[in-house]
Order: C-alpha cells, then sequence, then structure tokens
C-alpha cells in the first residue's frame, strides 16, 4: 500500500501500535519514499505527526497481511501532484490513501491525468472527503470566524474515490456491528474556520460522471448535473491512535481513506488468488452494485445523522436509505463486497466464440451498457456468480453476431443477478436449475 503524507513518522510509535495490539498485528515493513527535499525528520507539530501515524496504523489494522507500506512523504511544503506522480510512476502500489488536501477551490488538471493512469494501471486512490462538515453555497460567520464552504483539491475529483466518516456502535470491545451514524461533532472548531464533521455536498467544479447518474433519484438534494461526495465511508471516531510517544484517541475522513485502501487489498488478494488483474478505480463497480440487488448483502447502510450542523445553513445533507451527500453509499459489509469487488469484469464490447464458464467459486460482472456478442452457438455456463450490473439508462445487452447463441444457464447451486440486461437471439436466453438467481428489468 502507498501513503501519501506532508509530514515524517517515528518507527517506534508503529512498532508500539503493532505490539500493543499483539499477536493480532505483525510487524509490517516500511519504506519512505522522500519528495521535495524533505528529510523524512517528523517536523513536532502533533496534528501532522498524528496523521501520518493514524495512516499507517489504520492500514496495518485492516490488512495485516500487507507486505509493505510506502510512505511518500514530500513534508509540510511539497506539492501534492510531485507525490501522485512518484506513486504512478513507481506502480508498486496497487492501493493508495490521501488525508490530505490542499487549500483552494480549483481543479488540476494535470492531476486528472496522473489519477487516470493510475486507473488504467488497476490502482485504486482513496481521498479522505475532509472534516468541514456539509459543503454549500454559504458561510457562517461569528466573531471574525470564517466557515470555509469549499471543497479542498482533490477531495471533489471524480476520477478517485472519496470517502466520508461514520460513528460506530457495536455491541462492546471487539463486539459485532450494531449500526452507524454520520460522524458529526456538532462542535466549531476556530482553528478549521468549520464545524467539524464528515465533509459532503454537490462539487461545482466537476460534471456529474456517467457511473453517478441516477444514484438515487428520490433524494432531493441531488444535483443532475454536478459531481456528488462522497462515494462510500468507513469508521471516522473514537479511534486509538500512537503517536508522538504517546496514546491519542482521534477522529476524521483521515481514518477511513487509509481503512477502505487496506479492504481494497484484502479484495485484490483475493483476485490475484483466482488469477485475476488488482480491481483498479472502484466507482463504477461500487455504484452498479449500489443501484443493484446485492447492495443490501455488501453495504452496511447509512440511514441516520447529518453532516451539516452549523448556523444559517440553507439546508442539511441528511443521510437516507441508499446513496446520500453524508456517507455515500456506506460502509463495506466484509466478505460480502470484497467476493464483489474480486469478480472478473466485463465492461465495453466483448465477444465471445466458444462457451465461457463461470467456474465454482468465480465471479464475473457485467458493467453498465456493456455489449456482449455471441457466435458459433456459443454461450455462458455458471457453476460459480454471474452478475449483470445494468442500469435502465445504461442496460446490459447479450446477442448474437450471426445466428443464434445459447443463452446463459445457471446450473447447479450457482448464483446471479441479472439487472436491466436485455437478451436477443438466444435459443434458450436462461436456463436455470437449481441455481439462487434474481432477475430484475
Amino acid at each position: 500500500m502507498g501513503l501519501l503524507q506532508f509530514d515524517g513518522f517515528n518507527q517506534n510509535d508503529i512498532t508500539y501500535y503493532e505490539n500493543y495490539n499483539s499477536p493480532s498485528l505483525p510487524n509490517v515493513p516500511l519504506d519512505t519514499v522522500l519528495l521535495d527535499n524533505f528529510d523524512g525528520n517528523p517536523i513536532g507539530n502533533t496534528d501532522f505527526d498524528t496523521e501520518v501515524c493514524l495512516d499507517i496504523e489504520m492500514a496495518i489494522s485492516m490488512a495485516p497481511g500487507l507486505s509493505d507500506i510506502v510512505v511518500y512523504e514530500a513534508g509540510p511544503y511539497g506539492n501534492y501532484d510531485d507525490i501522485i506522480t512518484r506513486m504512478a510512476t513507481d506502480n508498486t502500489c496497487k492501493q493508495l490513501s490521501s488525508s490530505w488536501s490542499v487549500n483552494g477551490d480549483s481543479k488540476d488538471s494535470y492531476a486528472d491525468q496522473v489519477f487516470q493512469e493510475m486507473a488504467a494501471q488497476g490502482q485504486s486512490f482513496f481521498q479522505a472527503s475532509g472534516d468541514d462538515d456539509a459543503i454549500i453555497d454559504s458561510t457562517w460567520i461569528s466573531g471574525g470566524d470564517t466557515v470555509y464552504s469549499y471543497f479542498g483539491f482533490p477531495c471533489d475529483d471524480p476520477n478517485i474515490t472519496q470517502l466520508g466518516g461514520t460513528t460506530l456502535t457495536t455491541s462492546g470491545a471487539g463486539g459485532s456491528y450494531v449500526s452507524e451514524t454520520v460522524w458529526n461533532t456538532d462542535t466549531y472548531y476556530p482553528s478549521h474556520h468549520a464545524f467539524l464533521g464528515s465533509s459532503g455536498g454537490v462539487s461545482t467544479l466537476y460534471s456529474i460522471p456517467t457511473w453517478q447518474q441516477n444514484a438515487n433519484p428520490s433524494n432531493s438534494q441531488m444535483s443532475s448535473s454536478e459531481r456528488y461526495v462522497p462515494d462510500v465511508a468507513l469508521t471516522a471516531d473514537n479511534v486509538y491512535v500512537r503517536a508522538d510517544n504517546a496514546d491519542w484517541t482521534d477522529q476524521g475522513t483521515s481514518c477511513a481513506a487509509p481503512l477502505w485502501a487496506g479492504f481494497t487489498a484484502l479484495a485484490n488478494e483475493q483476485s490475484a488468488h483466482n488469477g485475476q488483474n488488482p480491481i483498479g478505480f472502484l466507482n463504477p463497480l461500487i455504484y452498479a452494485i449500489g443501484q443493484s440487488e446485492l447492495y443490501s448483502s455488501d453495504f452496511h447502510d447509512t440511514p441516520a445523522g447529518s453532516n451539516n450542523a452549523w448556523p444559517g445553513s440553507s439546508g442539511q445533507y441528511a443521510a437516507t436509505s441508499g446513496f446520500d451527500l453524508a456517507t455515500g453509499w456506506g460502509t463495506p459489509d466484509g466478505q460480502h463486497l470484497i467476493n464483489d469487488l474480486a469478480s472478473t469484469i466485463w465492461s465495453g464490447d466483448t465477444a465471445f466464440s466458444s462457451n465461457f464458464t463461470v467456474s465454482s467459486g468465480q465471479t464475473v460482472a457485467i458493467m453498465p451498457g456493456a455489449n456482449i456478442t455471441f457466435s458459433n452457438g456459443a454461450g455462458i455456463i455458471v457453476h460459480g456468480t454471474l452478475n449483470v450490473y445494468g442500469t435502465s439508462s445504461q442496460p446490459v445487452t447479450m446477442t448474437s453476431s450471426s445466428g443464434t447463441w445459447a443463452g446463459i444457464t445457471f446450473a447447479g447451486s450457482s448464483t446471479g443477478n441479472l439487472q436491466d440486461c436485455t437478451i436477443s437471439s438466444a435459443s434458450s436466453p436462461v436456463i436455470i436449475d437449481t441455481a439462487n438467481v434474481t432477475i430484475n428489468g
């Protein structure tokens, strides 16, 4: 895993954290890449020092089997673009995390190109959405303080996955999941010029990407033309951190970003075990799952709370059922989502001249708008899982390039989900033996 940082860390803090949580956490090797003339020594700013240790420790906690963590450090005066360029050029870390943003509400065309390069290389990049509550077009002034109401770069960039935060409730220490709500302190922090809580809202810079359209049409706070933030969320409250030779309880979406990167490392591990490529940019698949029958099993929805508490605001971005501007699609439901993220993915135009078999234990995901054609009477035989993620605006089509094709056969105890899928020119469109298959649209 690669971590983007603007400060250094002390190895003894990380070792302490791992030993404190022993035997569940091993000593994961750490490598540093120094950029922009930074010497790697912590600068003595407690907030900065804690941030670096937090990111490392969250990554290790979520994915203790990591073979290596590369910490890209540019120091407090470093350049964001320099770090992401090196991450993409190295191309050794397939999951990358950033808990830092740059002041100013502006596009960075160069960064957009780097993020797209990462996606093409199978790298997944996760960015904390910010800790300044809802992002709306208004300000609140009290005692000379002004609440900033913009996303810092790159917290609304559509080429990476944006992370919101939740407060998690379990049945006890180490206990089972109970519920989550939007992380929001309802407290004004003068040093932040903001009410501290999970940032979210509607971008004023980026138009809505195709995969985000129709995410939740019933939500009146959604825009039909601009990019929404965040995409998903994870724990952002009451997090133990070891930094500066002391124990801390931390909070913020900066907890969620490395946790999601660690979660994706688990999915990439399973994908590699299945002989498949790294997942890369998650958003198209995440949004397809969110609009499918798989959503309830793959995600913990977060229907409670709001990420907007400050006086004078024109409206709150409240959590709702399904996708919202507080926590996106919510948080991952463990192994279920790992299985679907580690799928074999078909997108665009795909052609088969002989039968394709989905083996037992294998999952194939067909993305929105895909066009699958068959020749020579070929078809699909499913012993594992076949999920078709068509949408009303981007249905999946399956047809024959000449004559007829054999259709889809779900054998034995296979499973599947066919959503907004048009099947034509098939001799037997869908055959279901004793399989568990959902057909919708």
